[in-house]
């Protein structure tokens, strides 16, 4: 009786432990029927956490690789495309010392030389007052004249008002009270306070026009 029940509970065992074996086997199978491909997604640049200044990927899927520029890198190019208003930004950047580029005030007279010859009014403001102060080349108040006059014949106030300073002070240019007059006038006609500032003056002063 004995050696039967113990045949007994050692068939029940194996029952058991086969059909642990059974499933054990099928779940491996059914999980790797089941198997997923992720497609491989190439990272972005503020995932990566570094600064890229070009593609590392090469063409291949990437329409426009300016994707992959720096501000700065993205400014350069076009500045040397020719973009005038991208030279004037590139300036700035050189006589500011911002976004972590060094002040370079050579750098920024080229920059701003380059937009003034396509005929940004602001960059030959700009170059009249580097001449002016000396900032990036050495002071002549000559070509600083040149350029505001320039700058002024475009409309740009400030360096109207300073065609006009320039004239009655005789800085860079023979003095003209008459033609200091007609500057500061024409910044009166667009209602700047200092046109009608300095025009009060010399007529108050009598410089250049009958004292009223």
């Amino acid at each position: 009786m004995k050696t039967k029940i113990f045949l007994f509970s050692l068939l029940c065992t194996y029952s058991l432990m086969a059909q642990e074996s059974f499933s054990f086997e099928t779940s491996v199978e059914v999980t790797s029927e089941k198997k997923i491909d992720v497609p491989f997604v190439l990272p972005k640049k503020e995932e990566l956490g570094i600064e890229i200044k070009g593609s590392p990927y090469g063409n291949d899927g990437i329409e426009d690789e300016d994707e992959y520029l720096n501000p700065f890198s993205k400014t350069k190019k076009k500045a040397l495309e020719g973009d005038s208003k991208a030279q004037m930004e590139m300036a700035i950047l050189y006589l500011k010392d911002i976004d972590g580029i060094e002040r370079n005030p050579k750098e920024a007279y080229k920059w701003y030389k380059m937009a003034a010859l396509q005929g940004e009014a602001m960059a030959l403001y700009a170059l009249g007052e580097m001449h002016e102060q000396g900032k990036g080349v050495s002071i002549d108040l000559s070509k600083a004249f040149q350029w505001y006059l320039k700058s002024a014949n475009q409309g740009v106030e400030a360096a109207i008002l300073k065609t006009g300073k320039m004239y009655e002070k005789g800085l860079g240019i023979v003095l003209d009270y008459e033609q200091a007059r007609k500057w500061y006038l024409e910044l009166a006609d667009k209602g700047n306070s200092d046109g009608f500032y300095h025009l009060g003056k010399l007529f108050f002063n009598g410089t250049g026009v009958r004292r009223d």
